[in-house]
């Protein structure tokens, strides 16, 4: 049995992503579910990149390629946080 802390997240959307990344960069494992069956990239069309939520994940070691401008569809905001 391992010592390392284990984290359910349930919620696979930015909030669910975004703890478990968390989790994991403070040492804990963290397995996220979603019930949804299809991709959560077409989901959320009125949620992007603000200038705060792009501080909060360069703060937490996040590489993000965006400019000053219209926030990039929801899609890219999730796959950002799949591949961090």
């Amino acid at each position: 049995m391992s010592a390392q802390p284990h984290a359910l997240v349930i919620g696979g959307s930015v909030g669910g992503l975004f703890a478990a990344l968390l989790l994991r960069n403070i040492g804990w494992e963290a397995s996220v579910f979603e019930r949804a069956h299809d991709d959560l990239g077409d989901r959320g069309a009125a949620i992007g990149l603000t200038d705060a939520l792009i501080a909060v994940m360069r703060r937490i070691g996040m590489t993000i390629q965006h400019n000053p401008g219209p926030a990039p569809p929801w899609f890219q905001v999730v796959g950002i946080l799949e591949a961090a």
